[in-house]
Order: structure tokens, then C-alpha cells, then sequence
């Protein structure tokens, strides 16, 4: 049976809510057409991204991300709300940004930005969301480089655990650590030809740049949020949008995108609301 708003407010009434408050420091400045970055290595609870070509599964538990107990077995833990807000020395009524809250299922992060080798990966099984469907690819950089053109190619398994590929038109220019190295500036995912992803199984560059790292990152995107100077809020309930389901073990992360206008952001804080039903 359908979960419903009165379920949601009847959950939370009855104490069985469960928030949790994700603060990030960015330290980053966005541009007009600049690209999305991954929060996950930023701020005093920083991240680290896999090291080498072996593929890491990301926990609730783990550094960089934050996570809720296990719920009830008995009930469902959805999504329910979300509200954030963020600080910037260059602030002003009108400028703003979009967050993408993500459960971060994994990543492999010592993929070298100078090699045109296969660089085959080491894979490991999802723990969550494992039929793949609405799995996300990303490609980050871990150790700012300044990038040269290039196409990447990612093979992996689709949701049926067939192979596929995606090529992805990499620009050239310099990139910071967590920043998003994508054709389409403002999207932190690949656009994919399939409906999902289950593995990453190698990458290769058609030209390499000097040096650098780049890592790939698997995500399940749960929500957005605009964020307009300093305070937004949104809800994921209501008759266009159904309450997202939770699992156990879900590592709440986030990228940010580009502002409106050149934007500075030194602050991030996301309250993300659950429900268990």
C-alpha cells in the first residue's frame, strides 16, 4: 500500500522520526557555467576518497558522510524533508545554488588523469541499491590538476549486469579536488544509455593530461534543494513527488552546483527528515 502524507505526519508524531544534520564547509567559488563539486572531501569531517584502482562500498558509518541507526525492521524509513541553507562573503538577494542529496554507495579514486592506459578497476559488490536502477556515475577530481580535452570512456555493468559504455567529452582547464569533470556544466552525473550501473570495470582517456587523479563515484540521488542566499527549504511531500525510501546503511552525501552568479560558499548545512512507517 502507498505510503501518504498522514502516515508520514502520524510516524513522526509518534516519535518514530529520524533527522540528520550534514554540515559541509566548502571553501569553493562557483561560476556562471562552472561545474558541480562533490562534498564528500571537504570540511572538518572530510572524506577520502578509495586510493588506487580498487572500487570501496561507503557506509553511513563512514568518515564523510553521515548516516541514521538502522530502522524498525518492521517499518520503512523514508525520506520526508529536507531544509538548508548556506553562508558566502559574496551573498546577495538572488544568488543561488542547487544541492543534490545523494546516498554515496561507493567510489574508486586513483584513477591517473595522465595515462591513456585501460586502467581496469577492482570491483566490489553494492550494499545498497543493488539492482542498479538509478544508480548515478560521476567523475571527480581528487588531486587538482589543470585538464586536457579529452573522451573517457567507462565501461561497466548495466542493471541487467550486462556490459555497456559511456563515452564522456572530458574540457580541458583547471580543476580542484571534489570538482566534477563533466561536459554539461552544473550536472554532477553521466548521463547514461542505460537505466542504472551495478559495477565500474575500467576507464580510459584518449589523451592524458600532465598529471593528476580522478576518481569516479557511484551515488543514488534522493532529492534537490535550491539554495537562495541565506536560507531555503524544501519538501518532499505533497502529490507530485512520493516519499523516498531509505535503506539501512544509506551515507547521505552531497555535491553542490554552480551558483547563478559568481558565489563563494564557506558554508553548508543540510537538515535532511525521515520517517519511519
Amino acid at each position: 500500500m502507498a505510503i501518504t502524507f498522514d502516515d508520514i505526519i502520524n510516524a513522526r508524531a509518534l516519535g518514530r522520526a529520524g533527522d540528520v544534520a550534514i554540515g559541509k564547509a566548502t571553501g569553493a567559488s562557483f561560476t556562471a557555467g562552472g561545474q558541480a563539486k562533490h562534498l564528500f572531501g571537504a570540511g572538518s569531517a572530510a572524506g577520502t576518497y578509495s586510493a588506487g584502482t580498487t572500487f570501496a562500498v561507503v557506509e553511513g558509518t563512514d568518515t564523510g558522510v553521515f548516516g541514521l541507526p538502522d530502522a524498525d525492521p518492521s517499518r520503512t524509513r523514508v525520506l520526508c524533508g529536507l531544509d538548508g541553507g548556506h553562508n558566502s562573503s559574496t551573498t546577495t538577494a538572488g544568488q543561488s545554488t542547487v544541492l543534490y542529496l545523494v546516498d554515496h554507495l561507493g567510489n574508486v579514486g586513483g584513477l591517473n588523469a595522465a595515462s591513456t592506459s585501460l586502467q581496469s578497476i577492482t570491483a566490489a559488490d553494492l550494499t545498497r541499491h543493488t539492482d542498479g536502477i538509478g544508480v548515478c556515475l560521476s567523475i571527480v577530481c581528487v588531486v587538482g590538476f589543470t585538464a586536457t580535452a579529452a573522451n573517457l570512456t567507462i565501461n561497466y555493468l548495466d542493471e541487467n549486469g550486462d556490459a555497456a559504455s559511456v563515452v564522456v567529452a572530458v574540457p580541458s582547464g583547471a580543476l580542484t579536488a571534489g570538482q566534477c569533470w563533466h561536459p554539461a556544466p552544473g550536472s554532477p552525473f553521466v548521463t547514461l544509455p542505460t537505466r542504472g550501473i551495478t559495477e565500474i570495470v575500467s576507464a580510459q582517456l584518449s589523451a592524458g593530461s600532465a598529471s593528476g587523479t580522478f576518481g569516479l563515484v557511484l551515488s543514488c540521488p534522493l532529492a534537490t534543494l535550491t539554495l537562495i542566499g541565506l536560507e531555503s527549504r524544501a519538501a518532499v511531500l505533497g502529490a507530485q513527488l512520493s516519499p523516498s525510501e531509505i535503506p539501512d546503511g544509506t551515507a547521505f552525501d552531497t555535491f553542490v552546483g554552480p551558483g547563478s552568479v559568481t558565489l563563494s560558499l564557506y558554508g553548508t548545512t543540510v537538515l535532511v527528515r525521515t520517517a519511519e512507517v
